[in-house]
């Protein structure tokens, strides 16, 4: 278990050894890589669809969304980001986002500038490491479309759940199977396709099947397997396999209501 837990470079370099076998060379450009480290309040936008961007973001600490919002001001949630994840570097190569990535809890992001990302980029190696944590990032979005497209309520929500365990799992913010889950049902809508109510409902039936305890902020698996079973869920395109140890990660709780 990594000790420094709001380290931008340690999570940085769990997130591209996720992906690839660095050296200790590429490690230590890695940790020469000029981070500015932001503290954002919850419900913030980190950058706004259409914007132009310099600069990338690494999330540290807390819970960040991707979304789009439609003509009739409906939001679409498109992505969810955990510590470690670099919601926006698809900037350094088009210049823009086309999604807004917004705060959902108190945050920290650490700032890395393109001119900083396209040095480092002249190791081949490490370059092709965030190109490949591109297409990891490609590959969930694509199983999101899946879900959203073919999935019934329950199933929806049940794959959802699933791949939101395997991915705290993996940074190493899962106390047995339990998680801090610090969404609202709204939230959980605008991420499914679904109305609050039609959520609450499908949870009540998670619930009834003994699959899930959803308590404040705390969710738990009850029944892993069956839950995956229910979600028609199967972790392979989430590329979680690694030799490096999980990034341990805070949550600022929100009460689900």
């Amino acid at each position: 278990m990594l000790t420094r837990l709001h380290d931008p470079i340690e999570l940085l370099r769990h997130k591209m050894e996720g992906v690839a076998e660095l050296t200790n060379a590429e490690r230590k450009a890695l940790a020469a890589l000029p981070i500015r480290v932001v503290a954002l309040a919850a419900d913030q936008d980190i950058v706004r669809q259409a914007d132009k961007s310099l600069q990338s973001c690494l999330l540290m600490q807390g819970l960040a969304c991707s979304s789009k919002v439609v003509g009739d001001g409906r939001r679409q949630i498109v992505a969810f980001h955990l510590p470690g994840d670099l919601p926006d570097l698809m900037s350094l190569h088009v210049g823009t986002v086309d999604t807004t990535v917004m705060t959902m809890t108190p945050a920290k992001v650490g700032v890395i500038l393109h001119e900083h990302l396209r040095e480092l980029f002249a190791n081949h190696r490490l370059a092709t490491a965030f190109w490949r944590s591109l297409v990891a990032d490609a590959a969930v979005a694509r199983e999101w479309t899946v879900n959203l497209g073919r999935r019934d309520g329950p199933s929806r929500t049940a794959h959802l759940l699933s791949e939101l365990i395997a991915r705290m799992r993996d940074i190493g913010a899962v106390n047995g199977d339990s998680f801090d889950l610090p969404i609202t049902q709204e939230e959980l809508g605008d991420a499914l396709g679904m109305s609050t109510v039609h959520v609450n409902r499908c949870l009540q039936s998670l619930r009834r099947k003994g699959l899930i305890s959803w308590v404040g902020a705390t969710l738990s698996i009850l029944d892993r397997s069956s839950l995956a079973e229910a979600g028609d869920f199967n972790d392979e395109y989430l590329n979680l396999s690694r030799s490096a140890a999980p990034v341990g990660a805070v949550w600022e709780q929100r009460r689900l209501h």
